[in-house]
């Protein structure tokens, strides 16, 4: 919680309250501050660091094992994945759309462990088609039925991928359902 009295700014946390009695230095911090809760207010990330104005220390982190693989680079080719999860988040550059994010992780080889996401965008149904498609009989899309993307999770599909550099991350290109047996499960 901040406070601001008197050319005073205080934080819930801060044993040394910011004096201000500057209005050049007090204006653009109060501004700052408005910014960081309203963009709070409507699901984006503060612009500003208001536990470094606020005085209060930065908490340390930890990593799993899942985040560390996640930094490998993968070669181009097709892996066996498995759907971790689906989610659905607004567009970024365009907040009224719908990204569904779809989270796989890597099943077998050398490469096992590591997880990649992949957005699809309501405004290209098409590429979510192909990867829904991988999970229907026939590999035929009714468009009179919805599909509920739920259902994908915990399957496994093929998925062709590769280290996109300009991103710097891991991507999927491509879908399609397993083309071998699938091994016994562990």
């Amino acid at each position: 919680m901040v406070r601001f009295l008197g050319g005073i700014l205080l934080g819930s946390r801060s044993e040394n309250p910011i004096l201000l009695s500057d209005p050049n230095d007090w204006i653009p911090n109060l501004l700052g501050a408005l910014t960081c809760i309203h963009a709070g207010l409507i699901g984006f990330e503060c612009p500003i660091n208001v536990r470094t104005l606020l005085g209060d220390e930065m908490p340390s982190v930890r990593f799993t094992k899942e985040d560390l693989l996640a930094r490998k680079q993968l070669s181009a080719g097709w892996r066996q994945v498995k759907i971790k999860s689906i989610d659905e988040e607004p567009g970024v550059k365009d907040p009224t759309s719908i990204n569904y994010v779809c989270t796989v992780v890597v099943e077998t080889g050398p490469d096992e462990g590591v997880t990649i996401k992949n957005w699809f965008s309501e405004k290209r149904m098409d590429l979510l088609s192909k990867f829904i498609e991988c999970f229907i009989p026939n590999r035929t899309i009714d468009t009179n039925k919805d599909y509920d993307l739920n259902q994908t999770i915990g399957r496994s599909v093929e998925a062709y991928c590769q280290y996109d550099i300009q991103r710097q991350w891991n991507s999927v290109l491509d879908w399609r359902p397993i083309t071998k047996p699938q091994a016994a499960t562990k």
